[in-house]
């Protein structure tokens, strides 16, 4: 019906709210964020994710990553440990999803992941055909619950799935489709159909079992008033001495990691360094660069800094104070001085500026 609502149609949409609450403090966001995730804890099946080409009733595995990953999120954003009971919640409906045992016949049988119960716009059912990249996308939900929950068997889905995508790809006898794998994994886990996918999503989830996972976490640290959220790629932590903030993330060891914190406003005594070394202050910070950048519009500081042999990085950041950014005020203009600015028209209409 036209206005339907599932789980499917808010986890992705509050993923990104959280996300970007958590990384920028933006409180605007955040109450945006609350109030999604507050919805979202009155749905109990994960559906309706992929509307595009599925009705969007029926159960779905992309709900179930998008909901881990919005309240994983939300956590992050908030230190909320209710949220992660959430994570946990949206991360067990994604179970069902997942072959749990195989014939001895069919490599990757196992942990292939079905991406929904029931059919699709198209021509044919998806019961029983897996869909790989529908359970990456699962698995790395998967990964950033475990930051926070080490149990076990999250691990042992992750490792599942992506050794399953890992059979599903080709192999080098096929030169210009080596290392893809299919959009579905048919014929009863022998056979391939396209589209074939570049296989970022088996990379990622292959770094984070090696310990080296390249998503975004969050630190949050008591600012004055309010928190400050110090982000980065890699495991970070965050405290406040005085007037300093001190962060330290792990990394690879001799390359730059970029970190960000916000929401802050620069004191007239701010002064950065890292390793007992001062940093220099950047116009953009282009990518291979070391230094800071301030972005005033957003109350962002982002930071290049190279990491030491043990790929660890120390920041010491003083003079920084908590400084939310504030929700834009609505306006009504008329103003037509720089053309039409965004108004379109249909049917027979025409529009044009004027006389200002």
């Amino acid at each position: 019906p036209d206005g339907a609502k599932v789980s499917g149609t808010t986890a992705g949409p509050a993923y990104v709210l959280a996300k970007y609450a958590a990384i920028s403090g933006d409180p605007a966001i955040l109450e945006g964020m609350k109030k999604a995730l507050v919805w979202l804890r009155t749905q109990r099946v994960p559906r309706g994710a992929q509307g595009w080409e599925c009705p969007i009733f029926q159960p779905d595995v992309l709900a179930s990553a998008m909901a881990v990953r919005a309240f994983v999120w939300g956590y992050m954003a908030t230190g909320d440990e209710s949220y992660l009971d959430d994570a946990r919640f949206w991360a067990r409906t994604g179970l069902p999803f997942q072959y749990a045992w195989d014939d001895g016949q069919h490599p990757g049988m196992r942990y292939a992941s079905i991406p929904v119960f029931g059919s699709t716009f198209m021509t044919h059912s998806w019961l029983g055909l897996p869909v790989q990249w529908c359970g990456l996308v699962y698995a790395y939900g998967l990964v950033e619950l475990q930051r926070f929950d080490k149990n076990d068997r999250w691990r042992k889905q992750v490792e599942g799935m992506t050794v399953s995508a890992m059979y599903q790809q080709w192999p080098m006898d096929n030169p210009e489709l080596a290392g893809t794998y299919p959009d579905s994994f048919a014929r009863y886990f022998a056979g391939r159909n396209p589209v074939f996918i570049n296989p970022e999503d088996i990379q990622v989830n292959l770094m984070a079992l090696r310990g080296l996972d390249p998503g975004l976490r969050v630190a949050r640290a008591q600012m004055g008033d309010g928190w400050a959220s110090v982000t980065a790629p890699g495991d970070v932590t965050a405290s406040v001495e005085g007037a300093t903030l001190r962060a330290q993330v792990k990394y690879v060891p001799g390359e730059i990691v970029y970190l960000t914190v916000a929401p802050v406003a620069l004191g007239q005594d701010a002064a950065f360094s890292a390793g007992g070394e001062a940093l220099n202050r950047s116009d953009d910070l282009p990518p291979g660069a070391t230094g800071w950048a301030y972005h005033s519009d957003t109350h962002i500081l982002c930071l290049g800094v190279r990491c030491d042999a043990q790929g660890t990085a120390s920041v010491a950041l003083h003079g920084l104070a908590y400084s939310p950014i504030s929700p834009p005020q609505p306006k009504s203009g008329w103003e037509f001085e720089e053309g039409v600015q965004g108004w379109t028209v249909g049917h027979s209409c025409t529009v044009a500026p004027a006389d200002g």
